[in-house]
């Protein structure tokens, strides 16, 4: 039944996603949410990025065409609400006070009054020979496109919605990593409490079971995998060995029978307590601790009771 219940939850690891977003940290109905939606609605503003780079003679007309083009082609990647700079705030300026939406050949005096008028606003996108376009990128942008044509022109795109991509490429591989890392270090104190090698890895068969009803759950549940879920799972291998380590001593000490009947109650108490524990977490305006109190239960349930049908079968009487 165990193996069935594996078998069936195990496909839901296909259907995880790396996902991490500062935003989507608080729930749907937050004020957070709720106030970071109506400004996407209302301005069209999303996750805020920029490409940046040194341009000799930046006020130069030169200059401005290839930057204005530059902000054409970033325009037309996927996911990319606005692309503005400078040069956008002269054309505007030259538009009201001379009628004409062109780049003027009195730029370098429209720049003057802007600075004049404003010089900390005027740095946010040009200081010396530094130029910034401003991006407004939503979740679906296509960041290594803009990547590239950023780098095409000699200059560098970056922001959150980067970092965040970032984090995201990285997750899968520390996560691999960790868990070898903490299966390894179980494994050796198994090995080094029971003094037998085959017992030791009979011991872990719970935990890595679970790791996959885990993985599952959370691909079914369209939990996203991300700096704080893999921290979670982490913690489950090592509160998860628990229970066959109380149930493995108890075997070697008194036999299948007896170890079944005094580890039983206490262990499935164990995880409930814990599972039940975290429960009032599902009220707090944080997704992340809906996501724990979930990812609780499944792995406290699941440990335990792996732990108590699978450990008396595979270690005998």
């Amino acid at each position: 039944v165990a193996l069935v219940v594996v078998a069936l939850i195990f496909p839901g690891i296909f259907f995880l996603k790396k996902k991490f977003s500062f935003i989507e940290f608080y729930r749907s109905w937050t004020s957070v949410r709720k106030s970071y939606g109506e400004i996407m609605e209302k301005t069209g503003f999303a996750l805020p990025a920029f490409v940046y780079g040194k341009v000799k003679n930046p006020i130069s007309r030169v200059s401005a065409q290839k930057l204005l083009q530059l902000e054409d082609e970033l325009r037309s990647v996927k996911g990319t609400r606005q692309a503005f700079s400078i040069y956008d705030v002269i054309i505007g300026m030259s538009e009201y006070l001379l009628g004409k939406k062109e780049y003027p050949l009195s730029a370098s005096l429209i720049f003057v009054l802007l600075k004049n008028a404003d010089p900390e606003s005027v740095e946010a996108f040009i200081k010396g020979d530094n130029v910034r376009i401003m991006l407004s990128l939503d979740e679906n942008a296509d960041l290594d496109r803009i990547k590239e044509i950023a780098k095409k022109k000699g200059m560098v795109a970056a922001g959150i919605p980067f970092v965040l991509k970032q984090l995201n490429d990285e997750i899968v591989p520390s996560q691999v990593a960790s868990i070898i890392l903490a299966m390894s270090l179980v494994l050796g104190m198994m090995i080094a409490m029971t003094r037998n090698l085959k017992k030791a890895l009979i011991s872990v068969v719970p935990v890595s079971l679970t790791l996959i009803i885990l993985f599952g759950f959370m691909g079914y549940a369209h939990i996203p995998l991300n700096i704080t879920t893999t921290i979670m799972t982490a913690i489950t291998i090592g509160v998860g060995i628990d229970y066959a380590i109380h149930y493995t001593a108890l075997h070697e000490k008194f036999g299948r029978k007896r170890a079944i009947e005094s580890a039983s109650a206490p262990i499935l108490a164990n995880a409930l307590g814990f599972a039940f524990g975290y429960t009032p977490m599902i009220f707090s305006p944080l997704v992340i601790h809906l996501y724990l109190a979930l990812i609780m239960w499944v792995t406290m349930i699941a440990s335990a009771t792996l732990s108590l049908i699978i450990l008396p079968i595979l270690l005998g009487e």
